[in-house]
Protein backbone atom coordinates (compact mmCIF):
# COMPACT_ATOMS: atom_id res chain seq x y z
CA UNK A 1 0.00 0.00 0.00
CA UNK A 2 2.78 2.43 0.90
CA UNK A 3 4.59 1.74 -2.36
CA UNK A 4 1.41 2.16 -4.42
CA UNK A 5 0.59 5.45 -2.71
CA UNK A 6 4.15 6.63 -3.18
CA UNK A 7 3.82 5.96 -6.91
CA UNK A 8 0.56 7.92 -6.99
CA UNK A 9 2.15 10.85 -5.15
CA UNK A 10 5.15 10.80 -7.49
CA UNK A 11 2.87 10.97 -10.51
CA UNK A 12 0.90 13.83 -8.98
CA UNK A 13 4.05 15.77 -8.08
CA UNK A 14 5.38 15.33 -11.60
CA UNK A 15 2.11 16.49 -13.13
CA UNK A 16 1.91 19.29 -10.58
CA UNK A 17 5.21 20.62 -11.85
CA UNK A 18 3.35 21.38 -15.07
CA UNK A 19 1.74 24.18 -13.07
CA UNK A 20 5.13 25.89 -12.95
CA UNK A 21 5.30 25.98 -16.73
CA UNK A 22 1.63 26.74 -17.20
CA UNK A 23 1.44 29.63 -14.75
CA UNK A 24 4.19 31.51 -16.62
CA UNK A 25 2.42 31.33 -19.97
CA UNK A 26 0.86 34.49 -21.38
CA UNK A 27 -2.94 34.60 -21.59
CA UNK A 28 -5.29 37.10 -23.18
CA UNK A 29 -6.81 37.99 -19.83
CA UNK A 30 -7.06 36.80 -16.23
CA UNK A 31 -10.36 34.99 -16.83
CA UNK A 32 -8.92 32.74 -19.54
CA UNK A 33 -5.90 32.07 -17.33
CA UNK A 34 -8.05 31.01 -14.36
CA UNK A 35 -10.22 28.73 -16.47
CA UNK A 36 -7.17 27.18 -18.12
CA UNK A 37 -5.55 26.49 -14.74
CA UNK A 38 -8.78 24.92 -13.53
CA UNK A 39 -8.84 22.69 -16.61
CA UNK A 40 -5.21 21.70 -16.00
CA UNK A 41 -5.78 20.66 -12.40
CA UNK A 42 -9.01 18.90 -13.30
CA UNK A 43 -7.23 16.85 -15.97
CA UNK A 44 -4.40 16.04 -13.54
CA UNK A 45 -6.99 14.67 -11.11
CA UNK A 46 -8.56 12.59 -13.88
CA UNK A 47 -5.15 11.14 -14.68
CA UNK A 48 -4.77 10.21 -11.03
CA UNK A 49 -8.11 8.44 -11.09
CA UNK A 50 -7.05 6.51 -14.19
CA UNK A 51 -4.12 4.96 -12.29
CA UNK A 52 -5.42 4.80 -8.70
CA UNK A 53 -4.89 2.51 -5.75
CA UNK A 54 -7.87 0.12 -5.95
CA UNK A 55 -9.21 -0.83 -2.52
CA UNK A 56 -12.01 -2.92 -4.00
CA UNK A 57 -14.10 -2.65 -7.18
CA UNK A 58 -15.72 0.80 -7.21
CA UNK A 59 -13.55 2.10 -4.34
CA UNK A 60 -10.40 3.86 -5.53
CA UNK A 61 -7.83 5.99 -3.83
CA UNK A 62 -5.60 8.67 -5.35
CA UNK A 63 -4.09 12.06 -4.61
CA UNK A 64 -6.96 14.23 -5.90
CA UNK A 65 -7.40 15.65 -2.38
CA UNK A 66 -3.87 17.08 -2.61
CA UNK A 67 -4.32 18.51 -6.09
CA UNK A 68 -7.78 20.03 -5.58
CA UNK A 69 -6.92 21.61 -2.22
CA UNK A 70 -3.75 23.19 -3.62
CA UNK A 71 -5.45 24.24 -6.87
CA UNK A 72 -8.05 26.09 -4.81
CA UNK A 73 -5.50 27.48 -2.35
CA UNK A 74 -3.36 29.04 -5.07
CA UNK A 75 -5.88 29.59 -7.87
CA UNK A 76 -8.91 30.94 -6.06
CA UNK A 77 -12.65 30.43 -6.66
CA UNK A 78 -12.72 30.06 -10.46
CA UNK A 79 -9.87 27.54 -10.50
CA UNK A 80 -11.51 25.68 -7.61
CA UNK A 81 -14.90 25.50 -9.34
CA UNK A 82 -13.46 24.46 -12.70
CA UNK A 83 -11.09 21.79 -11.38
CA UNK A 84 -13.65 20.40 -8.91
CA UNK A 85 -16.37 20.23 -11.57
CA UNK A 86 -14.12 18.28 -13.95
CA UNK A 87 -12.72 15.92 -11.31
CA UNK A 88 -16.12 15.46 -9.63
CA UNK A 89 -17.92 14.72 -12.88
CA UNK A 90 -15.33 12.10 -13.80
CA UNK A 91 -15.52 10.43 -10.38
CA UNK A 92 -19.30 10.18 -10.65
CA UNK A 93 -18.87 8.83 -14.17
CA UNK A 94 -16.64 6.04 -12.83
CA UNK A 95 -19.39 5.08 -10.40
CA UNK A 96 -19.06 2.27 -7.88
CA UNK A 97 -19.77 2.06 -4.18
CA UNK A 98 -17.26 4.81 -3.38
CA UNK A 99 -18.47 7.34 -5.97
CA UNK A 100 -20.41 9.55 -3.57
CA UNK A 101 -17.60 9.59 -1.00
CA UNK A 102 -15.06 10.26 -3.73
CA UNK A 103 -17.12 13.19 -4.99
CA UNK A 104 -17.46 14.51 -1.42
CA UNK A 105 -13.68 14.34 -0.98
CA UNK A 106 -13.28 16.60 -4.01
CA UNK A 107 -15.80 19.16 -2.71
CA UNK A 108 -14.34 19.12 0.82
CA UNK A 109 -10.78 19.54 -0.50
CA UNK A 110 -11.91 22.44 -2.63
CA UNK A 111 -13.55 24.22 0.32
CA UNK A 112 -10.48 23.74 2.50
CA UNK A 113 -8.27 25.13 -0.25
CA UNK A 114 -10.57 28.14 -0.72
CA UNK A 115 -10.45 28.87 3.01
CA UNK A 116 -6.64 28.85 2.76
CA UNK A 117 -6.82 31.14 -0.30
CA UNK A 118 -9.14 33.56 1.53
CA UNK A 119 -6.84 33.78 4.55
CA UNK A 120 -3.86 34.22 2.23
CA UNK A 121 -5.60 37.05 0.35
CA UNK A 122 -6.43 38.76 3.64
CA UNK A 123 -2.79 38.35 4.67
CA UNK A 124 -3.83 36.43 7.75
CA UNK A 125 -1.69 33.48 6.82
CA UNK A 126 1.69 33.09 5.15
CA UNK A 127 2.42 30.34 2.67
CA UNK A 128 5.14 28.26 4.31
CA UNK A 129 5.75 24.66 5.20
CA UNK A 130 3.84 24.95 8.47
CA UNK A 131 0.69 26.48 6.99
CA UNK A 132 0.76 23.97 4.13
CA UNK A 133 1.16 21.13 6.61
CA UNK A 134 -1.88 22.51 8.45
CA UNK A 135 -3.85 22.60 5.19
CA UNK A 136 -2.87 19.03 4.36
CA UNK A 137 -3.74 17.84 7.86
CA UNK A 138 -7.18 19.52 7.83
CA UNK A 139 -8.03 18.16 4.38
CA UNK A 140 -7.08 14.61 5.19
CA UNK A 141 -8.75 14.55 8.59
CA UNK A 142 -11.95 15.41 6.72
CA UNK A 143 -11.11 12.79 4.09
CA UNK A 144 -10.60 10.22 6.84
CA UNK A 145 -14.02 11.11 8.25
CA UNK A 146 -15.69 10.78 4.84
CA UNK A 147 -14.08 7.38 4.35
CA UNK A 148 -16.24 6.06 7.16
CA UNK A 149 -19.22 6.31 4.79
CA UNK A 150 -17.68 3.88 2.29
CA UNK A 151 -19.28 0.46 1.84
CA UNK A 152 -18.84 -1.56 5.01
CA UNK A 153 -16.46 -4.04 3.43
CA UNK A 154 -14.07 -1.28 2.39
CA UNK A 155 -14.02 0.73 5.63
CA UNK A 156 -11.89 -1.77 7.54
CA UNK A 157 -9.30 -2.00 4.75
CA UNK A 158 -9.20 1.77 4.42
CA UNK A 159 -8.80 2.36 8.16
CA UNK A 160 -6.15 -0.32 8.60
CA UNK A 161 -4.09 0.17 5.45
CA UNK A 162 -4.99 3.32 3.53
CA UNK A 163 -5.31 5.98 6.24
CA UNK A 164 -1.87 5.50 7.85
CA UNK A 165 -0.22 5.51 4.44
CA UNK A 166 -2.31 8.52 3.39
CA UNK A 167 -1.19 10.68 6.31
CA UNK A 168 2.44 9.62 5.92
CA UNK A 169 2.55 10.36 2.20
CA UNK A 170 -0.08 13.00 1.40
CA UNK A 171 0.86 15.49 4.12
CA UNK A 172 4.49 15.75 2.95
CA UNK A 173 3.24 15.79 -0.66
CA UNK A 174 0.98 18.76 0.15
CA UNK A 175 3.90 20.63 1.70
CA UNK A 176 6.37 19.89 -1.12
CA UNK A 177 3.99 20.60 -3.98
CA UNK A 178 2.61 23.67 -2.19
CA UNK A 179 6.10 25.12 -1.74
CA UNK A 180 6.86 24.49 -5.41
CA UNK A 181 3.63 26.22 -6.43
CA UNK A 182 4.46 29.13 -4.16
CA UNK A 183 7.84 29.40 -5.86
CA UNK A 184 6.25 29.38 -9.32
CA UNK A 185 3.61 31.92 -8.30
CA UNK A 186 6.22 34.14 -6.66
CA UNK A 187 8.34 34.15 -9.80
CA UNK A 188 5.30 35.10 -11.85
CA UNK A 189 4.44 37.87 -9.39
CA UNK A 190 8.02 39.15 -9.57
CA UNK A 191 7.83 39.09 -13.36
CA UNK A 192 4.59 41.09 -13.26
CA UNK A 193 6.08 43.56 -10.79
CA UNK A 194 9.16 44.04 -12.95
CA UNK A 195 6.91 44.60 -15.96
CA UNK A 196 4.92 47.17 -13.98
CA UNK A 197 8.05 48.99 -12.87
CA UNK A 198 9.40 48.92 -16.43
CA UNK A 199 6.12 50.36 -17.70
CA UNK A 200 6.27 53.12 -15.10
CA UNK A 201 9.86 53.88 -16.08
CA UNK A 202 8.92 54.06 -19.75
CA UNK A 203 6.01 56.38 -18.93
CA UNK A 204 8.38 58.58 -16.95
CA UNK A 205 10.76 58.73 -19.91
CA UNK A 206 7.88 59.59 -22.23
CA UNK A 207 6.87 62.38 -19.85
CA UNK A 208 10.43 63.70 -19.95
CA UNK A 209 10.24 63.85 -23.74
CA UNK A 210 6.88 65.61 -23.63
CA UNK A 211 8.21 68.07 -21.04
CA UNK A 212 11.18 68.88 -23.28
CA UNK A 213 8.84 69.30 -26.23
CA UNK A 214 6.62 71.65 -24.21
CA UNK A 215 9.66 73.66 -23.16
CA UNK A 216 10.68 74.01 -26.83
CA UNK A 217 7.20 75.19 -27.70
CA UNK A 218 7.37 77.85 -24.98
CA UNK A 219 10.63 79.22 -26.45
CA UNK A 220 9.78 78.86 -30.12
CA UNK A 221 6.23 78.03 -31.36
CA UNK A 222 7.63 77.23 -34.82
CA UNK A 223 9.96 74.56 -33.46
CA UNK A 224 7.10 72.87 -31.61
CA UNK A 225 4.84 72.82 -34.66
CA UNK A 226 7.67 71.63 -36.84
CA UNK A 227 8.58 68.86 -34.39
CA UNK A 228 5.00 67.60 -34.25
CA UNK A 229 4.83 67.54 -38.06
CA UNK A 230 8.12 65.66 -38.26
CA UNK A 231 6.89 63.17 -35.65
CA UNK A 232 3.65 62.54 -37.56
CA UNK A 233 5.43 62.10 -40.91
CA UNK A 234 8.15 59.92 -39.40
CA UNK A 235 5.62 57.52 -37.86
CA UNK A 236 3.82 57.22 -41.22
CA UNK A 237 7.11 56.42 -42.96
CA UNK A 238 8.19 54.01 -40.22
CA UNK A 239 4.91 52.16 -40.37
CA UNK A 240 5.16 51.88 -44.15
CA UNK A 241 8.66 50.44 -43.71
CA UNK A 242 7.34 47.81 -41.30
CA UNK A 243 8.92 49.05 -38.07
CA UNK A 244 7.60 47.43 -34.89
CA UNK A 245 5.27 49.31 -32.54
CA UNK A 246 8.14 49.67 -30.07
CA UNK A 247 10.32 51.21 -32.76
CA UNK A 248 7.48 53.51 -33.83
CA UNK A 249 7.10 54.69 -30.24
CA UNK A 250 10.80 55.57 -30.07
CA UNK A 251 10.65 57.18 -33.51
CA UNK A 252 7.75 59.42 -32.53
CA UNK A 253 9.33 60.46 -29.23
CA UNK A 254 12.70 61.09 -30.85
CA UNK A 255 11.14 63.17 -33.61
CA UNK A 256 9.33 65.31 -31.04
CA UNK A 257 12.66 66.36 -29.52
CA UNK A 258 14.97 66.06 -32.51
CA UNK A 259 15.58 69.81 -32.24
CA UNK A 260 16.07 69.81 -28.47
CA UNK A 261 19.59 71.15 -29.01
CA UNK A 262 18.07 74.47 -30.04
CA UNK A 263 17.89 75.27 -26.35
CA UNK A 264 21.42 76.64 -26.82
CA UNK A 265 20.23 79.01 -29.55
CA UNK A 266 18.98 82.41 -28.38
CA UNK A 267 15.27 83.00 -28.98
CA UNK A 268 16.14 86.13 -30.94
CA UNK A 269 17.95 83.95 -33.48
CA UNK A 270 15.27 81.26 -33.60
CA UNK A 271 12.51 83.78 -34.34
CA UNK A 272 14.55 86.16 -36.50
CA UNK A 273 12.67 86.94 -39.71
CA UNK A 274 15.61 88.38 -41.57
CA UNK A 275 18.26 86.26 -43.26
CA UNK A 276 20.60 84.67 -40.74
CA UNK A 277 24.24 85.70 -40.61
CA UNK A 278 26.92 83.06 -41.06
CA UNK A 279 27.60 83.03 -37.32
CA UNK A 280 23.91 82.67 -36.51
CA UNK A 281 23.51 79.83 -38.99
CA UNK A 282 26.60 78.11 -37.55
CA UNK A 283 25.06 78.44 -34.09
CA UNK A 284 21.86 76.78 -35.28
CA UNK A 285 23.87 73.97 -36.93
CA UNK A 286 25.39 73.19 -33.54
CA UNK A 287 21.97 72.12 -32.23
CA UNK A 288 22.53 68.48 -33.28
CA UNK A 289 25.62 68.14 -31.10
CA UNK A 290 23.92 70.08 -28.33
CA UNK A 291 20.94 67.73 -28.46
CA UNK A 292 23.30 64.79 -28.06
CA UNK A 293 24.83 66.41 -24.98
CA UNK A 294 21.46 67.33 -23.46
CA UNK A 295 20.12 63.77 -23.77
CA UNK A 296 23.40 62.07 -22.94
CA UNK A 297 22.63 61.26 -19.31
CA UNK A 298 19.06 60.02 -19.84
CA UNK A 299 18.83 56.25 -20.22
CA UNK A 300 16.09 55.95 -22.84
CA UNK A 301 14.78 52.61 -24.10
CA UNK A 302 14.66 54.08 -27.58
CA UNK A 303 17.28 55.76 -29.81
CA UNK A 304 16.06 59.25 -28.95
CA UNK A 305 19.55 60.58 -28.37
CA UNK A 306 20.71 59.16 -31.71
CA UNK A 307 17.80 60.84 -33.50
CA UNK A 308 18.67 64.22 -32.00
CA UNK A 309 22.37 63.78 -32.81
CA UNK A 310 22.07 62.26 -36.29
CA UNK A 311 19.02 63.76 -38.02
CA UNK A 312 21.30 66.08 -40.07
CA UNK A 313 23.67 63.27 -41.06
CA UNK A 314 23.52 62.15 -44.70
CA UNK A 315 24.26 58.67 -46.02
CA UNK A 316 27.04 59.93 -48.30
CA UNK A 317 28.89 61.45 -45.31
CA UNK A 318 28.11 65.06 -46.25
CA UNK A 319 25.98 65.71 -43.18
CA UNK A 320 26.85 66.99 -39.73
CA UNK A 321 28.03 66.92 -36.98
CA UNK A 322 30.03 63.68 -37.42
CA UNK A 323 29.83 62.99 -41.16
CA UNK A 324 28.42 59.50 -40.61
CA UNK A 325 27.93 57.24 -43.63
CA UNK A 326 25.15 54.79 -44.59
CA UNK A 327 24.14 52.36 -41.85
CA UNK A 328 26.27 54.24 -39.33
CA UNK A 329 23.18 56.42 -39.11
CA UNK A 330 20.28 54.80 -37.23
CA UNK A 331 17.21 53.94 -39.28
CA UNK A 332 15.16 56.24 -37.06
CA UNK A 333 17.48 59.18 -37.76
CA UNK A 334 17.38 58.41 -41.50
CA UNK A 335 13.59 58.57 -41.38
CA UNK A 336 13.55 61.80 -39.39
CA UNK A 337 16.04 63.34 -41.86
CA UNK A 338 13.51 62.95 -44.68
CA UNK A 339 10.53 64.09 -42.62
CA UNK A 340 12.52 67.05 -41.30
CA UNK A 341 13.58 68.12 -44.79
CA UNK A 342 10.05 67.92 -46.16
CA UNK A 343 8.43 69.93 -43.36
CA UNK A 344 11.24 72.51 -43.31
CA UNK A 345 10.96 73.15 -47.06
CA UNK A 346 7.19 72.82 -47.45
CA UNK A 347 6.31 75.37 -44.76
CA UNK A 348 7.60 78.86 -43.97
CA UNK A 349 10.55 79.34 -41.68
CA UNK A 350 10.83 82.51 -39.60
CA UNK A 351 13.79 83.66 -41.73
CA UNK A 352 12.53 82.54 -45.18
CA UNK A 353 9.44 81.65 -47.15
CA UNK A 354 8.57 78.05 -47.99
CA UNK A 355 10.03 76.59 -51.17
CA UNK A 356 6.83 74.68 -51.69
CA UNK A 357 5.38 71.18 -51.63
CA UNK A 358 6.56 70.13 -55.07
CA UNK A 359 10.09 71.46 -54.58
CA UNK A 360 10.41 69.66 -51.24
CA UNK A 361 9.31 66.36 -52.76
CA UNK A 362 11.69 66.75 -55.70
CA UNK A 363 14.65 67.45 -53.40
CA UNK A 364 13.90 64.32 -51.40
CA UNK A 365 13.21 62.17 -54.47
CA UNK A 366 16.41 63.26 -56.22
CA UNK A 367 18.41 62.71 -53.03
CA UNK A 368 17.31 59.08 -52.66
CA UNK A 369 20.30 56.76 -52.50
CA UNK A 370 22.64 59.75 -52.40
CA UNK A 371 22.04 61.78 -49.29
CA UNK A 372 18.83 60.11 -48.10
CA UNK A 373 18.17 56.41 -47.51
CA UNK A 374 16.54 55.07 -50.67
CA UNK A 375 14.06 52.84 -48.81
CA UNK A 376 12.97 55.77 -46.67
CA UNK A 377 12.57 57.98 -49.75
CA UNK A 378 10.53 55.29 -51.51
CA UNK A 379 8.22 54.93 -48.51
CA UNK A 380 7.83 58.71 -48.26
CA UNK A 381 7.04 59.06 -51.98
CA UNK A 382 4.47 56.26 -51.75
CA UNK A 383 2.76 58.13 -48.92
CA UNK A 384 2.77 61.35 -50.95
CA UNK A 385 1.47 59.60 -54.07
CA UNK A 386 -1.45 57.99 -52.23
CA UNK A 387 -2.35 61.27 -50.52
CA UNK A 388 -1.44 60.20 -47.00
CA UNK A 389 1.09 63.05 -46.69
CA UNK A 390 0.07 66.50 -47.96
CA UNK A 391 0.98 70.02 -46.98
CA UNK A 392 -2.65 70.67 -46.04
CA UNK A 393 -2.36 68.07 -43.29
CA UNK A 394 0.66 69.74 -41.70
CA UNK A 395 0.40 72.34 -38.95
CA UNK A 396 1.52 75.71 -40.24
CA UNK A 397 3.31 77.47 -37.37
CA UNK A 398 4.63 80.35 -39.46
CA UNK A 399 5.84 83.18 -37.23
CA UNK A 400 4.04 86.44 -38.01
Amino acid sequence: MYIELAKTVSIMLTLGLMHGVFVNLEFRNELSKQISLGLLFGLICIFGMVVPVVVEPGVIFDARSVMISLASAFGGPLVAITSSAIAGAYRLYLGGGGAFVGFSVIIASSFCGLAFWYLKQRKRIEVNWLSLLGLGFLVHVIVAFLFQFLPAGAVTTVNDQVLPAMFLSFLPATVVLGLLMRLFSKRKEEHIELARLDSERQNALKNIVRALSAALEARDPYTAGHSQNVADISVLIGRRLGLSEEQLTGLELGALVHDVGKFIVPTSVLTKQEKLTDDEFKLIKNHASAGDNILNNIDFDWPIREIAAQHHERIDGSGYPLGLVGDEISIEARIVAVADTFDAMALDRPYRKARGHAAAIEVIRSGGGKIYDQNVVDAFCDLVDDGTITVDKLKDFTIQ
